[in-house]
């Protein structure tokens, strides 16, 4: 299941299995060529695509639906606690999030 983290002049799209074992990922800057051509291969399969932003999430989102993507808007768990030392990097995090919006669905919230 795909899971993308967009920020301003790029993002973090990534694929993980049922067991949350990250696939395959890519960092491209924000274009939508380059997101469909990494979800393109896993179209037929896909139930959903989680899209974390806290601005300017309307160009990737309109643009995968314009391409017939399933598109989700997310906002990332609460329950995964970010501060103090035991911060996750940031690939584990973002692989917590991708698993978090595409499996279990109790930790995100729809906008």
């Amino acid at each position: 299941m795909p899971g993308i983290d967009l920020h301003s002049n790029n993002l973090m799209i990534g694929m993980v299995d049922q067991d949350g074992q990250r696939l395959k990922h890519l960092k491209p800057d924000c274009e939508i060529g380059p997101v469909d051509q990494f979800l393109a291969p896993f179209r037929a399969r896909l139930k959903s695509i989680a899209v974390e932003s806290t601005y300017n999430w309307y160009w990737l989102v309109d643009g995968l639906r314009a391409l017939s993507y399933p598109v989700e808007l997310a906002t990332l768990p609460r329950s995964i606690d970010t501060a103090g030392p035991n911060m996750p990097t940031k690939t584990t995090y973002y692989s917590l999030f991708v698993f978090e919006a595409t499996t279990r669905g109790d930790g995100m919230s729809a906008w």
